[in-house]
C-alpha cells in the first residue's frame, strides 16, 4: 500500500492453503484514520525518521528540538513520521519486487533536514526481504524499521499461540520507556504477553525465530537490535481485515532497528546520519511449514 509503504497482507502456504500472517486494516482510509489516534498502531508501516523514543526530543550538543508526542518524548517520527506519508512507486511494478520512495520536508517534526527514504520488498520462494535506504540533507538521527504485527496462526490464537527466541543475551533497561544505558541479562526465550515492549541487543547470528505448531518464521537483520512489542488494538476499535477488532495481544512486532534514544547515550552505537552517507537497514523473513 502506498500510504506508509504498508505491508497490508502476507500470505504463506500452510496445509495447502494461504494463511495471512500479518495484522492490518481493510482500506487505506482505515489506516489514515488509525494514525489520528493518540497511540496509532502503525500496522505494517515503515516507521521513521526514528523508530522508538528520543528522550525529550533533544540530545546533547545541539539546539534541535524534535516534536514530542509521547508525553515529553519524541516517538516514531511524530507528525513527520514516514508512516503518515504517501510513498511513490519507483520503476515498474514486478510480481516479486516493489520499491517505494518518499521525501520528508526539512523542518518536519523538528528535524533539521529533509530525509529521502526508499523501501524495497522482494519475494523469493518463502522469503520476504525488506530493505530500507535513507539519505539526509542535514545531519540528524535516522533509525528506521518495518512495523508489521505477526500472527502465524492467521488470527486464531494471537501471541498466546507462539514461541519466540531471540539471539540475545542482553535487553536494554528502561525507565518510562527511555533507556537508562544499563542492560539486563536475558536467556533468549522471550515471554510473550500483553504489554511486552522490550529492546533486545542481538548476538552474532542477528536473528529471531517465531513459531507455532505448524509454521516457523526466522528473521535475520543487519541491525543491532530487535525491539519486540506485543499489541494489536486499533484506533476506536476499527475492524481488522477480517471483521473483528484486534485485542491487546493479537500480534507480535519484531522491529529490526538500531539502539533507541542513541543520540543521548555515548555508550550506544551512533545513529546520526550525515549528508552524503547512505543508511541501509534490511531484514529477511524466511517461512517454513512444520510437520507438513
Amino acid at each position: 500500500m502506498s500510504y506508509g509503504a504498508v505491508l497490508q497482507s502476507l500470505r504463506v502456504p500452510v496445509g495447502g492453503e494461504l494463511r495471512d500472517v500479518v495484522l492490518g486494516l481493510p482500506t487505506e482510509a482505515d489506516y489514515v484514520q488509525s494514525m489520528t489516534h493518540p497511540y496509532p498502531p502503525f500496522y505494517g508501516a515503515i516507521v521513521g525518521p526514528n523508530a522508538g523514543r528520543i528522550a525529550h526530543g533533544q540530545w546533547p550538543g545541539t539546539n534541535i528540538r524534535l516534536e514530542t508526542n509521547d508525553g515529553p518524548h519524541h516517538l516514531h517520527g511524530a507528525s513527520g513520521s514516514l508512516s503518515r506519508m504517501h510513498w511513490e512507486v519507483v520503476g515498474s511494478v514486478q510480481e516479486d519486487r516493489l520499491t517505494l520512495r518518499c521525501i520528508t520536508a526539512a523542518g518536519a517534526a523538528g528535524y533539521p533536514g529533509s530525509l529521502e527514504a526508499a523501501v524495497t520488498y522482494t519475494l523469493s520462494g518463502l522469503q520476504l526481504r525488506i530493505e530500507l535506504e535513507a539519505r539526509v540533507s542535514a545531519e540528524m538521527p535516522v533509525n528506521l524499521t518495518q512495523h508489521s504485527y505477526f500472527d502465524l496462526t492467521g488470527g486464531r490464537a494471537g501471541a498466546a499461540g507462539h514461541r519466540l527466541r531471540v539471539d540475545s543475551r542482553e535487553a536494554l533497561v528502561t525507565e518510562c520507556m527511555i533507556p537508562t544505558g544499563r542492560r539486563a541479562p536475558v536467556s533468549g526465550e522471550v515471554p510473550l504477553a500483553h504489554g511486552l515492549d522490550q529492546t533486545y541487543v542481538l548476538g552474532p547470528t542477528q536473528k529471531a525465530v517465531l513459531e507455532t505448531q505448524d509454521l516457523r518464521l526466522t528473521a535475520h537483520t543487519n541491525q543491532d537490535c530487535f525491539h519486540v512489542f506485543v499489541g494489536g488494538p486499533n484506533a476506536e476499535n476499527l475492524p481488522g481485515k477480517y471483521g473483528a477488532p484486534y485485542g491487546p495481544a493479537s500480534g507480535i512486532c519484531l522491529e529490526n532497528q538500531g539502539y533507541p534514544d542513541a543520540p543521548n547515550h555515548a555508550e550506544f552505537p551512533n545513529t546520526l546520519l550525515k549528508p552524503g552517507d547512505t543508511y541501509v537497514n534490511w531484514v529477511t523473513l524466511d517461512f517454513e511449514e512444520l510437520n507438513p
